[in-house]
């Protein structure tokens, strides 16, 4: 998966297991200047657990699945 926080790109490989548990194998990207945000998005990415599917939307849960990230299709 490729993409990119408000000040820089981003990519990551992981395996998708059973029960929509994934394992994230590798993350990394630069992280020149990133923002508050952005640096919310790499601690929630590390700790990413699970994931969910809905129509054009994809969830990523982490902290133990007591928080997601919505991803939305563009």
């Amino acid at each position: 998966m490729n993409g990119h926080t408000v000040t820089n790109t981003v990519g990551r490989a992981y395996e998708l297991l059973q029960y929509n548990k994934m394992k994230i194998l590798h993350f990394g990207g630069t992280k020149i200047g990133e923002s508050n945000w952005g640096c919310k998005f790499w601690g929630a990415i590390h700790a990413a657990s699970t994931y969910e599917i809905q129509r054009d939307k994809l969830y990523i849960y982490f902290n133990a699945d007591a928080e997601k990230m919505e991803f939305k299709q563009q």
